[in-house]
Parts: structure tokens; C-alpha cells; sequence
């Protein structure tokens, strides 16, 4: 039982591990702008371009294509950031993860009561109970079969396999002289 204990506890704290990381996250960098860093990233590869082309590595057109998809690029950039935002992480969740999780893990098991009833002796004798009720009702049904079998032998005594049935059955239920008989026919 220490054992499965001792696994639960490797478990839970595993679970931790995974799960309190992304709640100690630190918030965004305040001085994070994006549209700086697009605008940069825009204008850098306009030089680049406006090189090509004063090197004669692209044709005008091209040219005009290539700078036309940098603006839209440019423009889809700075929609897309106006969405974003960055929310605080508070302290209060990761302490209250790491309290509740095991709590709730240990609650949930106690409820479900898996295996901790057989501690109870009055659980303990409960069972014994039922199966010395299941064993007499089984020994009734052998006496009864082996009844049936009697009667069945008497109407047809050379029935093979009624005969061995009985003498299985009378071993069964340790009546070995009365088998070793029937084994004997």
C-alpha cells in the first residue's frame, strides 16, 4: 500500500511540473512594439530590393510587384497587432494549482474508495460471509447434479459419460470410495 502511495505522489508531483511552468510565465515585455519591428523588417527589405534593382538583378516591374507585396505584408502586419495583447499572470493561480490539484486527486480517490474497504474488518467479514453463502449454495447445486446424475445411471447404467461425470463429481466432493466405484464400472 505504501508503494501505490509513493507512485501517487511521484504522479502528482510529475503533473505539477508540467502544469505550473506556464502559470509562473512572466508577462510580455512592456517595451515590446511590434509595428517598430515591422516597419524595420519593411524598410530593410526595401533597401534590399531598391539594391536589386540598382544592381540590375530584378526588372522594374518586378520591382513594383515585389514592393506592392511588401506594403501589403506591411499593412496585414499591422492589423493583425491591434488584436493582440498580453494578458498579467497572477500569483494566485500556480499557489492555488499546487494546493488543489493534490487535494482534489487524494478527495476524488477517498470518494471512489478504491481498495481502501478492504482495511475494514467489518468489510473483511462481510466477504467472508458471502463466500461461505456461495460456497454452501455451490455445494447444494454439486448435490443436487450428482442426485441427478444417480438417477440418470439407475434408468441407463451404460451411459459412459454420465458415469464419468459422477465419478468426476464424487471426487469433487472428496467422496473418493463412492468414485473409485463408479471409476470401477
Amino acid at each position: 500500500m505504501l508503494s501505490f502511495w509513493v507512485i501517487c505522489g511521484l504522479l502528482t508531483i510529475v503533473a505539477l511540473i508540467i502544469t505550473l511552468p506556464s502559470l509562473f510565465a512572466k508577462d510580455a515585455p512592456k517595451d515590446l512594439d511590434r509595428n517598430k519591428i515591422n516597419k524595420a523588417v519593411y524598410e530593410k527589405k526595401l533597401s534590399e530590393l531598391d539594391n536589386d534593382l540598382n544592381n540590375d538583378l530584378i526588372e522594374h516591374e518586378q520591382y513594383l510587384i515585389a514592393k506592392a507585396d511588401l506594403e501589403r505584408s506591411l499593412l496585414d502586419d499591422i492589423e493583425e497587432n491591434k488584436n493582440l495583447s498580453y494578458r498579467s499572470a497572477s500569483k494566485i493561480l500556480p499557489v492555488l494549482v499546487l494546493v488543489a490539484l493534490p487535494v482534489a486527486a487524494v478527495v476524488i480517490y477517498m470518494q471512489l474508495n478504491n481498495g481502501l474497504e478492504s482495511l475494514d474488518p467489518e468489510f473483511q467479514k462481510k466477504m467472508a460471509e458471502q463466500q461461505a453463502n456461495s460456497s454452501m449454495g455451490q455445494m447444494g447445486s454439486i448435490e443436487q447434479a450428482i442426485t441427478q446424475l444417480e438417477e440418470k445411471i439407475k434408468k441407463d447404467p451404460n451411459n459412459l459419460e454420465s458415469l464419468q461425470m459422477l465419478g468426476r463429481s464424487y471426487v469433487v466432493t472428496e467422496r473418493f470410495n463412492e468414485a473409485v466405484t463408479i471409476y470401477a464400472r
